[in-house]
């Protein structure tokens, strides 16, 4: 216990000795400066950035607004709501519990859990941090269950509807699927073994030892917290903000700040909390039931900033963005949170080239080329993903453009071969074509979900008329969301309403029982109706990007 206490002194005494950036002075600070000047003003949102380098802080600075309505800048001091970034912290502490034998990572967390006595097989705590558990997502089930994503959610809410799951996206450990109920799961775990909630177990576990005074779980959304930013997005030429009211945990809602984020990235280099083999631990990759190898570790990816191999992992909620790095070998880390929406990656690129060079990993990342007229031509046509809406690729002006549901976006390509739109990083198209050289199907590559989809060519199907469909009209009820929709035909539409929407959701006939909905906030969605035998409809599934097979059950209209 001394030497823990000897060494939490050293490390208060580096920081508090550390330059902190703040008008200029250096080369490098002014280079990183400049990334945000756009920014940097009293009529914007904007971001702050916290850079550690060789055992101190060498950069920490705020641009832009925290709070346009009072005029308040962001500061290294501004909290900042970092998303999923959360997500290292919750797993960190199952890593502790772990080491002092109150978690087994591989028992069935009905043993800590006993309220998940649904589920009818077992699921590993291990499997919650990799996210190959098989469970679904919780936004999503909420939505679909009828709530609002700008309302307050409670942990007990997510809870319950977790608890009347009775199916999974998958077989346990056969595949990865992004799901923030996982670190929901792993914050009750904590509460359950530890005996404190998972606010209270990191604040004296992991951010006090580390000197990180402005950082907790926010586990009260009435609980009124000073200098903390708000979220912004832009509607023509004026900001609106963004709600957030999370009263959950674990899979999301620290608040933090720059200076006390470049603290825990110092921990990776010169562990106090924990040790080095418990740093290796955190961020070594898992693997499936196969052996395969998933890019996860203990809320913590691996992936190339700059040319270097770096320990990351990412946050979005509301206008919130989040990013936190280290590279190892490098004793290089650095943090930035922003409260508005733009692309990070070129700029975190920029900042660890500034400080440590490119790496030997840039083997150049996919910059834009020109658009190839002769590919556009060859793309245009639709595919099929037997989960998803029909992904059609159309030519407007030469433009390729990707539509999927009632979205259409322009497209860009990438020096290596792929397209999409948005940065290349988060999402991109792979080609695939089959043995004669032709265009068979392309692969979406999500980094967010962790998934690589598959969609085979298809030739299009002109949909039935509204008259096929007068035998799925009725309401269908699911008994794990505990909600009734009605499916109707209104004005030469397929309309789905329930109790708690407050705009019908569209619901497009693709093929006879197959109808593709634009459910705001729950994703893309594909609704396929069962029958019987005799050929009569007796329900429905419900399938999207991070759900599968949600059971509705058909009662006849009356």
């Amino acid at each position: 216990m001394m030497f823990h206490s000897i060494l939490v002194a050293v490390a208060a005494v580096a920081f508090a000795a550390a330059p902190v950036h703040a008008d200029g002075e250096d080369a490098r600070a002014r280079q990183v400066d400049a990334l945000f000047k756009q920014y940097d003003r009293p009529d914007s949102p904007g971001a702050v950035v916290g850079i550690y380098h060789h055992g101190k802080m060498v950069y920490a600075r705020g641009f832009g607004q925290a709070d346009l309505e009072q005029g308040r800048a962001n500061t290294p001091h501004t909290r900042f709501h970092v998303a999923s970034v959360s997500k290292q912290f919750t797993a960190y502490s199952i890593a502790m519990l772990a080491r002092q034998g109150k978690i087994d990572l591989d028992a069935d967390i009905r043993k800590y859990l006993p309220r998940l006595a649904n589920l009818d097989r077992k699921i590993t705590v291990r499997q919650l941090i990799l996210h190959t558990s098989g469970l679904r997502d919780q936004w999503a089930l909420m939505v679909l269950g009828g709530h609002s994503m700008a309302g307050v959610i409670d942990q007990q809410q997510i809870l319950n509807v977790v608890e009347r799951q009775t199916g999974l996206n998958f077989e346990p450990g056969s595949e990865q699927l992004y799901s923030n109920t996982n670190y929901t799961l792993l914050a009750e775990i904590v509460k359950a073994v530890s005996g404190r909630t998972l606010r209270q177990y990191t604040t004296e576990n992991i951010f006090q030892p580390l000197g990180m005074k402005n950082t907790f779980f926010y586990d009260d959304v009435t609980e009124l917290v000073t200098g903390r930013a708000n979220s912004y997005e832009r509607h023509g030429d004026r900001w609106s903000r963004v709600l957030l009211n999370y009263n959950n945990v674990g899979a999301t809602s620290l608040l933090t700040t720059a200076e006390d984020m470049v603290k825990w990235v110092a921990n990776f280099s010169h562990p106090t909390v924990g040790d080095a083999a418990l740093i290796d631990q955190v961020s070594t990759l898992g693997q499936l039931n196969d052996g395969s190898a998933v890019n996860y570790a203990f809320g913590l990816r691996r992936f190339v900033v700059g040319g270097h191999e770096t320990i990351t992992h990412s946050g979005k909620d509301a206008g919130f963005l989040a990013f936190v790095g280290y590279v190892p070998g490098q004793d290089f880390g650095f943090f930035l949170g922003t409260n508005l929406s733009f692309n990070l990656r070129p700029v975190l690129d920029r900042i660890t080239e500034i400080y440590i060079g490119n790496g030997p990993a840039d083997d150049g990342w996919p910059t834009a080329v020109a658009t190839p007229a002769a590919l556009v031509k060859e793309l245009v046509g639709s595919y099929q993903n037997e989960r998803l809406p029909l992904l059609e690729l159309v030519a407007k002006e030469g433009v390729l453009q990707i539509r999927s549901g009632e979205e259409q976006t322009p497209a860009e390509f990438w020096s290596d071969g792929t397209f999409g739109y948005g940065p290349h990083y988060r999402e991109h198209f792979r080609i695939v074509r089959d043995g004669a050289g032709k265009i068979s199907g392309v692969e979406r590559i999500s980094i967010r979900d962790l998934t690589q989809l598959s969609y085979r060519r298809v030739q299009p199907v002109a949909a039935p008329g509204l008259e096929s469909f007068r035998d799925v009209l009725g309401d269908y009820r699911s008994p794990e969301l505990d909600i009734t929709y009605t499916l109707a035909a209104e004005n030469g539409r397929l309309l789905m309403r329930s109790l708690w929407t407050t705009q019908p959701i569209v619901v497009t006939p693709r093929q006879r029982d197959r109808f593709e909905l634009s459910i705001p906030e729950a994703g893309e969605c594909v609704m396929l109706i069962e029958r019987d035998a005799k050929g009569r409809p007796t329900g429905a599934r419900l399938q999207g990007g991070r759900i599968r097979n949600v059971l509705l059950e058909r009662h006849e209209a009356s």
